[in-house]
């Protein structure tokens, strides 16, 4: 396997572009260190100074987006859609675009080509769960630097020669990484809001195999009730906590201001005892434990 990726390293050209932004500079600071072919792309005066002021050769995005083999679009969600309008057209037939939210590739944001083959790549953080050894490991609280995390990537393209060259620029960008898995562009839209980050990353047994397509169901039906009650799933999730007792806080993870806001107004929802029992009796335990092997056996340590 590092043979092949070694291989393909040797012989690939990988875009970035808003290269200064900070998602943009978390994953061009792996990426400078390998050996792909790395072109840095920035539209902003400011973004230009700091890339110049890391040593880095800045290229016209029109120019980065034409010889790439993979093309990182590290810029805002709110922008994709236009960036993606300028520079698909641009590129080689066989490319690959790579995304690192999956809200506008779900949304159908993104430029469409047929000869374009679309990736997205979410980070998931390093795992509570990790040991960590170093001074290093301990401080590298978003991964990307020392300590290993887990990726969750979607890719529906059929390819599976671009699969493993998105595979192997992902595990570089990221690096150091445990694994990418592979999920749908939906099932990734769906993880990334709460889950990617806090327990799909640990690609445990509930997110393997059988467990992962009956508790993707389990998934559904939250949809199904949340829709019928007027809510999200994740205000119909925080409602249902917040009603198992007064001893219990829901502590929702979020990043967006628009999902934040969807947090609070959770607390607005009611839900009777119909509906507590319906929820009990048609979204039941999810399939598998909690834990894999490595996860047991950090707890109560």
């Amino acid at each position: 396997m590092a043979t092949e990726i070694q291989t393909q390293a040797d012989a690939t050209t990988v875009a970035v572009i808003g290269a200064a932004g900070k998602m943009g500079q978390r994953v061009s600071n792996n990426l400078v260190e390998s050996d792909f072919r790395v072109l840095f792309s920035e539209a902003s005066p400011k973004g230009q100074e700091l890339i110049r002021d890391l040593g880095r050769e800045l290229t016209d995005s029109t120019t980065a987006a034409a010889e790439a083999d993979v093309v990182v679009l590290a810029v805002p969600d709110v922008v994709l859609g236009k960036v993606s309008e300028e520079l698909v057209p641009l590129m080689r037939p066989g490319t690959v675009v790579l995304t690192l939210d999956p809200a506008a590739a779900y949304a159908g944001l993104l430029f469409e080509r047929e000869d374009i083959h679309y990736a997205c790549a979410h980070p998931c953080h390093p795992s509570v769960f990790l040991e960590r050894t170093t001074k290093e490991e301990w401080q590298d609280t978003f991964g990307g630097i020392a300590a290993p995390q887990e990726v969750v990537a979607a890719y529906e393209g059929g390819d599976e020669i671009k699969q493993k060259l998105a595979d192997s620029v992902i595990r570089v960008m990221y690096a150091p990484v445990v694994d990418v898995h592979w999920v749908t562009v939906k099932q990734l839209a769906v993880l990334e809001p709460t889950l990617v980050e806090t327990i799909a990353c640990r690609s445990g047994p509930r997110f393997t195999g059988d467990n992962r397509t009956a508790n993707l169901r389990l998934a559904d039906k939250v949809k199904e009730l949340a829709a019928e009650k007027e809510v999200t799933p994740a205000q119909l999730a925080i409602a249902w906590v917040l009603a198992q007792g007064e001893d219990l806080v829901p502590i929702p993870g979020t990043k967006r201001r628009t999902y934040l806001e969807q947090n609070v107004a959770a607390l607005d929802v009611e839900l009777t005892p119909d509906d507590l029992a319906r929820i009990e009796t048609e979204v039941p335990k999810a399939a598998g434990e909690r834990y894999d092997e490595v996860g047991m056996s950090a707890v109560d340590k």
